[in-house]
């Protein structure tokens, strides 16, 4: 799960659920989510898919959730009433950007294995044209539309990796894990505020590999 920077409904609206659930009159995310991966006794775990409708029946803050069994994974764009699910069997980004619209209106997925014909656009103002992008100044007043700008880069960088990989006739592309972990280290994926990094195996319920960000960038 990962925060949503850009939720389609009102501030207004979502202080009132925060306040609902800081009173206890509604479940927190964390509540909510200890009740779909631990099982009560008796009983067993829900699929991915029903972990996703319920989730989707529940009132939340807007974030992103990513689900996966080791043989699927989705994808979904919480919203308080709304729930935007992509998914797919082998390759899928979610970066700090909404992308289910974008690729619906364009017949799009991740694992297409194809370059996107139709690029993401930025919705925020941009800056001046030359203007550098740690000027003073210009970082804060255009915060939004660089965010946005980071988080389509790494999300195109992901894909074209994943596009980049060799296709044998009659079998489908796939990535080891050395070459999962060059992909994350490698700007504009792993960078200065990168806090920490891993791959984490579901069938498994292990994490393979982890690793800290750059300790030179906090000090």
């Amino acid at each position: 799960m990962n925060f949503r920077p850009k939720p389609s409904w009102p501030t207004l609206p979502l202080r009132f659920h925060q306040f609902l659930v800081l009173a206890g009159f509604r479940p927190s995310i964390a509540t909510i989510f200890r009740s779909l991966i631990i099982a009560p006794i008796g009983s067993t775990l829900p699929s991915i898919v029903e972990a996703a409708r319920i989730l989707s029946n529940h009132t939340f803050s807007p974030c992103y959730v990513i689900l996966s069994d080791g043989f699927s994974t989705l994808v979904m764009e919480k919203d308080q009433h709304i729930s935007y699910v992509r998914s797919s069997p082998s390759f899928i980004v979610q970066t700090n950007h909404d992308i289910f619209l974008w690729q619906a209106q364009n017949r799009l997925a991740d694992h297409d294995g194809s370059p996107f014909p139709v690029p993401q656009l930025n919705p925020y103002p941009a800056p001046p044209s030359g203007s550098a992008y740690n000027g003073p100044g210009v970082f804060e007043k255009y915060q939004q539309y660089w965010s946005r700008e980071d988080s389509i880069d790494r999300y195109n960088s992901l894909l074209e990796k994943w596009m980049a990989i060799p296709k044998g006739i009659g079998t489908k592309p796939s990535a080891e894990i050395e070459d999962v972990k060059s992909w994350i280290r490698s700007e504009p994926v792993g960078n200065t505020q990168t806090h920490f990094m891993c791959l984490m195996d579901p069938v498994k319920g292990e994490i393979r590999w982890l690793e800290r960000g750059k300790e030179e960038a906090y000090v």
